[in-house]
């Protein structure tokens, strides 16, 4: 039996029942992020908080955090997300954040603080259901939020998203500020329902998760001609709203052939009246598959698809990315915990890979994270009907206490490190180079990390933390880059290599993750036009390359 408090599914179940009744009705949940649902379902947490003392804050992304102190630092983040899809189910992510809530309350009973701090979080916008961009708090906690890539992002009704962040209280240029809690993190654990039939098949409680399925999604236009829908004949046409619907057909079938899924979840017809043919039409896409190259193969497929269709049908077309996720795989030392935790409390230790996307996928770029599932009525999700029996949810609850616990007692160690010292990311093209100067491996006492970065005979070095630019020209007069913080430019787009990133307090780790264009790399991973892939594989890849990093 793991150490630690054991905590109260029962109670847990109950909140999420009184969740249910503040926030959902008979067309389902109703948590839309940044609305009024999901604002009543922050209150309600912050009162189940105060009942055992503790308060939560929001960070710059909007992400909300409370503590629990314990024994030692770097903490454990335990959480996942209130918000929902409109008309959405009950489980959806409250799941998780009601779980971490049982956590810290099963702790802060037990009258003796928990061997390290326990971090309850509440992601902002998981679901992205209103702007189309999911995982928006995590992925400002992760580093991967470039607030110029979604300033310009409206709802159906034409709100913007930096304006209805404003209304929230977040600005988005201070987003990126919330990466600043990894430095007090060592790991991050989730509880979530499976969202798919599998478990329920398999008549199984509980399950560990490897890691979440990568996703495209991409807007397409289609552009033809208006017309009357009683004199145009059928051979003159230019209907937009079939070029839609014939490539949303093609989508599917791209899914079905690579064993991947793909789905068009929303389209829109302009003008919109039964009678005009039309003229205009807009569909978004979404394609997933655990296998990078699978999934960049999906995406290749589709933008053929867009240009065979609109060609058939006397159109023209225009796509655009809405949002991006590499398949991320969990850390190999949590899940082998998370199924131990699930032996122990269901009886299996099955492990699947997750096809939807969490806030755990994000987090796992820069700290070790895992999941644990609880299976779903006839794998409904996103929607009214989605359910979970509830002794299943209990034995899920136990599973990811369990999980808790064993991290709390007996952590992995050098958590962040990777096992690597004085390694080093290298550019293959333009003559550029980064290096990292790492400490020795038993070090505690060296100098802190940094990274070097070279360009035509001109060096810049910067510590943890700290941004790398591209040295593409010296100041005048100056033998040396720019000091820090001044972007160079090249044409007019300055452009920005990486950055080190931080490491929690009391891990003596040998050398950082490196953040390149938004993507982590870890040891043995490189990044080819910003595209994240592996060591081996850039010999592979195109001569005509503009831009490849390896991280060895």
């Amino acid at each position: 039996m793991s150490g630690g408090p054991v905590v109260n599914s029962g109670r847990a179940i109950a909140d999420l029942r009184e969740l249910d009744r503040r926030t959902g009705g008979t067309d389902g949940a109703q948590r839309l992020c940044w609305g009024d649902g999901w604002r009543e379902a922050r209150a309600l947490l912050g009162e189940l908080l105060g009942e055992i003392g503790l308060t939560a804050e929001p960070d710059p992304a909007g992400n909300l955090w409370a503590s629990l102190e314990g024994e030692q630092e770097p903490a454990l983040a335990l959480g996942s997300h209130l918000d929902s899809v409109p008309e959405g189910g009950w489980l959806d992510g409250a799941l998780g954040v009601m779980a971490a809530l049982g956590v810290l309350r099963a702790w802060s009973e037990a009258g003796v603080p928990p061997p390290r701090t326990l971090m309850l979080v509440d992601w902002a916008d998981e679901e992205g259901a209103r702007f189309g961009r999911s995982l928006f708090g995590s992925s400002a906690f992760s580093g991967a939020l470039d607030p110029a890539e979604v300033r310009g992002l409206r709802d159906r009704e034409g709100g913007m998203l930096v304006d209805v962040l404003a209304q929230n209280g977040v600005d988005l240029d201070r987003a990126p500020e919330a990466a600043s809690r990894q430095e007090r993190l060592a790991a991050y654990l989730e509880l979530h329902i499976e969202q798919g039939p599998v478990l329920e098949a398999e008549g199984l409680r509980a399950a560990a998760v490897s890691g979440c399925a990568g996703v495209e999604r991409h807007r397409f236009h289609f552009s033809g001609q208006a017309s009357h829908a009683g004199t145009t004949p059928m051979d003159r046409r230019r209907d937009a709203g079939l070029a839609a619907a014939e490539y949303a057909l093609r989508v599917e079938e791209i899914g079905r052939r690579h064993g991947g899924v793909a789905t068009t979840g929303a389209l829109a017809l302009r003008p919109g009246i039964p009678t005009a043919v039309a003229g205009e039409a807009e569909l978004l896409i979404d394609l997933r598959h655990p296998q990078a190259e699978e999934l960049a193969s999906m995406l290749a497929e589709a933008l053929a698809a867009a240009e065979a269709v609109a060609a058939k049908r006397g159109c023209e077309h225009a796509s655009e990315p809405v949002w991006r996720i590499e398949p991320i795989p969990f850390d190999s030392r949590l899940i082998a915990a998370a199924r131990e935790a699930c032996r122990e409390a269901a009886g299996s230790d099955r492990v699947l890979t997750s096809g939807a996307l969490h806030d755990a996928a994000e987090v796992a770029r820069v700290l070790p994270a895992a999941m644990v599932f609880c299976p779903s009525t006839s794998g409904i999700s996103h929607a009214k009907q989605e359910d979970t029996p509830e002794p299943d949810l209990a034995t899920g609850i136990e599973a990811f206490g369990l999980l808790a616990n064993r991290v709390l007692s007996d952590p992995p160690t050098g958590m962040r490190a990777h096992g690597l010292h004085a390694e080093r990311v290298e550019q293959l093209h333009e003559r550029r180079e980064v290096r990292v100067l790492g400490r020795p491996p038993n070090d505690r006492a060296a100098a802190p990390l940094e990274l070097e970065v070279r360009a035509r005979g001109h060096a810049q070095v910067r510590e943890q933390g700290e941004q790398v630019l591209d040295p593409h020209q010296p100041q005048p007069g100056e033998d040396r880059p720019a000091p820090r913080g001044q972007l160079l430019e090249r044409g007019a787009k300055p452009v920005q290599l990486g950055r080190v990133k931080p490491q929690p307090r009391g891990v003596a780790a040998a050398v950082p993750l490196i953040q390149l264009h938004g993507t982590v790399l870890k040891h043995g991973e490189a990044l080819v036009d910003g595209r994240r892939t592996t060591e081996d594989a850039v010999a592979d890849e195109d001569a005509g390359s503009t831009s490849a990093f390896v991280f060895r």
